[in-house]
C-alpha cells in the first residue's frame, strides 16, 4: 500500500498531470482512499499497543479506575476495529457507488405495509447514522 501511495504521488508531481482532469481526479481519489485506509490501520495499531501497555500496568497494580478506563478504551477500540473491517470488506471498485432501495410490501394487507414502513425507517436511521 505504501508503494502504491508513493507511485500515485509521483504521478501527481508530473508537470502534465492536470492535462487530463478526469484521469487526475481518479488518481487523487485513489491516493486519498489509500491514505485514509493506511492512516486508519496505523491508528488502530497504535491504539492496540497502548491497550497492551495499559493491560500490563493493570496486571502489576490492580487499580479499579485503571480497569474501568481500560474497559472503556477496549470497547471503543473494538467498535473502531469493526468499522475498519467493514470498510475493508466494502472496498471493491463499485462499493463506493450509491444504491437505490425499493420496498414493496406486496400482498398481506396492513401487516405487510407496517413491515415495509419498519424496514424503511430502519434503513433511514442507518443512513442518518452513517451520514450517507
Amino acid at each position: 500500500m505504501e508503494a502504491r501511495i508513493a507511485e500515485l504521488e509521483d504521478q501527481m508531481l508530473d508537470p502534465n498531470f492536470w492535462n487530463d482532469q478526469q484521469a487526475a481526479q481518479k488518481v487523487i481519489n485513489e491516493s486519498n482512499g489509500l491514505k485514509d485506509t493506511f492512516n486508519a490501520f496505523h491508528k488502530l495499531e497504535e491504539e492496540q499497543e497502548n491497550l497492551e501497555v495499559s493491560l500490563e500496568l493493570l496486571r502489576e497494580e490492580n487499580d479499579a479506575d485503571l480497569q474501568a478506563e481500560l474497559e472503556e478504551e477496549l470497547g471503543s477500540f473494538v467498535k473502531e476495529l469493526d468499522d475498519f473491517e467493514l470498510k475493508l470488506m466494502l472496498s471493491d471498485p463499485y462499493d463506493a457507488n450509491n444504491a437505490i432501495i425499493e420496498l414493496h410490501p406486496g400482498a398481506g394487507g396492513t401487516e405487510s405495509q407496517d413491515w415495509g414502513s419498519m424496514l424503511l425507517r430502519m434503513y433511514q436511521r442507518f443512513a442518518e447514522k452513517k451520514r450517507v
